[in-house]
């Protein structure tokens, strides 16, 4: 399945979730897409529907991020300017810090009363988007519809 490519929009790849990676990264010109994907330094992080579920992959691991059994925490340190995102159920768990999206930005004013719910999370951090949509289900929902569409009809991808 083909995935957006989340620090650029224009870009997608294909996405193996049975191993948990993406491809080469190409134009979308005129593919459909079914989600998020992402690399970093912890590996591939992607969200994309699968039998009707909205899932958060990290490599191998898959979460149903809609499920009330997952908890998802997001935020900010604003003194080491760093983030700190975890995704957990009763099986698997994934933590990570690192440097926050706005650390070097001029322009970010730090609000720390904000909590971490500044609206540019979701934006300029995969993992602000993914608690975005942990937050917002009816978002979610509807994101899911929109992709499983994408999804009909692609056998193979």
């Amino acid at each position: 399945m083909y995935l957006k490519y989340f620090h650029q929009m224009v870009k997608c790849c294909l996405f193996d979730k049975n191993i948990g990676k993406g491809g080469d990264l190409r134009y979308i010109e005129d593919l459909k897409t079914s989600g998020f994907c992402s690399q970093g330094e912890f590996g591939w992080i992607a969200i994309f529907p699968e039998n009707g579920n909205l899932i958060c992959q990290i490599n191998s691991i898959k979460w149903h991020l809609l499920d009330d059994d997952v908890d998802v925490e997001y935020f900010h340190d604003y003194h080491k300017k760093t983030t700190k995102f975890s995704i957990k159920n009763n099986k698997n768990n994934f933590d990570i810090n690192y440097k926050s999206w706005w650390a070097n930005r001029d322009d970010f004013d730090i609000n720390p009363m904000a909590a971490s719910s500044e609206e540019e999370n979701s934006e300029e951090d995969i993992f602000g988007y993914i608690k975005m949509l942990k937050d917002n289900q009816d978002s979610a929902s509807n994101l899911n519809r929109l992709w499983s569409n994408n999804l009909l009809g692609e056998s193979g991808r």
